[in-house]
């Protein structure tokens, strides 16, 4: 068995993945069992690495690929799975699921009790949904490389520890996040293109119980269409998030409540507006950022908390 740390599975940027020094700094508690940990002295959040026994190899265009087979011991990167919904099935806590590059139309379920998922995409569309179903002792980690997509929405149906959803700066993901429950804390990270025409998230109405959802090194955040948030504890470094509608009343942020930290970051609404609606919202460390829409642009080089 042995310590897999970022560096080893071909992602050095994972290293840092989690220093959200500049919106972080607020009191974070970290349940037991996450794969995160935060230092409340300097605000920084930081993977922690994950064990795993074997890494399990999904390859559909392999010849020899097979999803029935009597022994997991028997899949390895010249025998690997050829579906990943099977992969996942078989892994064991913590294992490294590898899927290697070509096209899946699969919709995927992450279930169990006390588990850990990592599953790394390489070169890979998938185009389906990715529904977390495991309990809030588990957490997950989906990694996106060389270029791969996610054609379909994330569907957080129980309250798991952490969902990081982490790239190499060369992926795209068109879909929005849904389900009935949200994880703990919710991580986007280095990302070329996020997009949806439909609203992206909505959390609850309690903001002081509302679980982070972490945006950090999304180049661009692009949707049309309707709002593209609404309530939520949102958290947003170094990314340009962009509303393109013909319609006035869409925004960014809508609804009832919405805390907002950010920095280094562009929010700007392209025939809509960037609040709209019966909000109040909570500005919390911003710092360095630029809201333009119809109707007004300033910029915030630093803020304290702030009720608007």
């Amino acid at each position: 068995m042995s310590l897999l740390r970022p560096k080893q599975i071909d992602l050095p940027a994972l290293i840092t993945a989690l220093n959200i020094t500049q919106i972080a700094r607020q009191a974070i508690s970290v349940p037991p069992n996450s794969l995160l940990s935060y230092n409340s002295t300097t605000g920084v959040l930081d993977y922690q690495g994950y064990i795993s026994s074997k890494t399990i190899y999904v390859d559909k265009d392999n010849s020899r690929a097979t999803d029935i087979r009597t022994s997991i011991s028997k899949y390895n990167q010249d025998f690997p799975f050829k579906t990943i919904q099977a992969a996942i099935s078989a892994a064991a806590n913590g294992d490294l699921i590898l899927v290697l590059a070509s096209t899946f139309t699969e919709n995927l379920t992450l279930s169990g009790t006390n588990k850990v998922y990592v599953i790394e995409f390489q070169d890979v569309t998938l185009n389906g949904n990715i529904t977390l179903t495991n309990d809030s002792n588990s957490s997950n980690i989906l990694i996106w490389t060389h270029g791969a997509k996610l054609v379909g929405n994330i569907i957080t149906n129980t309250g798991v520890v952490d969902a990081v959803i982490i790239g190499d700066g060369t992926n795209t993901m068109e879909g929005i996040i849904s389900g009935a429950n949200k994880p703990t804390r919710l991580l986007f990270q280095n990302f070329l293109k996020i997009s949806s025409s439909n609203t992206f998230y909505t959390g609850g109405t309690t903001i002081t119980t509302e679980p982070e959802v972490i945006f950090k090194d999304i180049k661009m955040m692009l949707f049309t269409g309707t709002n593209v948030f609404n309530y939520g504890n949102m958290k947003f470094d170094n990314c340009e998030i962009i509303q393109n509608t013909a319609t006035s009343t869409h925004s960014i942020f809508s609804e009832g409540g919405i805390s907002i930290s950010a920095n280094n970051c562009s929010f700007e609404a392209k025939g809509g507006k960037i609040f709209y609606g019966a909000v109040k919202f909570w500005f919390r460390n911003i710092r360095n950022c630029k809201f333009k829409s119809i109707d007004f642009t300033f910029d915030i080089q630093a803020s304290s908390t702030t009720d608007k």
